[in-house]
């Protein structure tokens, strides 16, 4: 979705990311539920691997695949089908968002999550562009 600098100057960024990121959890959850808690091959576990790749920078893609594909024996065990990116409670509204760069090739995008509940939650979400491409790199998401 996003490929230069130029995207991220956009006012309506904030929207490109959050839904961004609402599709790649979405594929994730649609690609591992029908195998949660299922092993699958070291095979299996390359190639979900692979395709974190295309979304993750390669240290996110191995602490995503340390969480929700650990080793079982000679297999791996689907584990978790969810990712990391947003908090467990209904999220009502977004506030305080912005975007920072961090020299010619990071973003910082920040913001507080407003939830259904007695606590709301900060994010920072890290991409770095690797070959052209936008990928994250890390994901904060503290309780305030």
């Amino acid at each position: 979705i996003m490929r230069t600098n130029a995207d991220i100057a956009v006012p309506d960024t904030f929207v490109l990311l959050q839904d961004w990121l609402k599709q790649l959890n979405k594929q994730f959850m649609t690609s591992l539920s029908p195998f949660n808690t299922k092993r699958i091959s070291p095979e299996q576990k390359e190639q979900i691997q692979t395709w974190l790749l295309l979304a993750f920078t390669e240290a996110k893609a191995k602490e995503v695949a340390a969480i929700s594909l650990p080793q079982s024996g000679i297999h791996y065990l689907v584990a978790y089908s969810l990712l990391d990116l947003f908090p467990f409670s209904e999220v009502k509204e977004i506030k305080n968002q912005s975007i920072q760069s961090e020299g010619t090739d990071t973003i910082r995008y920040t913001g507080v999550y407003i939830l259904s509940g007695t606590h709301d939650a900060q994010f920072t979400y890290t991409l770095k562009q690797i070959d052209g491409v936008w990928k994250l790199d890390h994901v904060e998401i503290k309780q305030i």
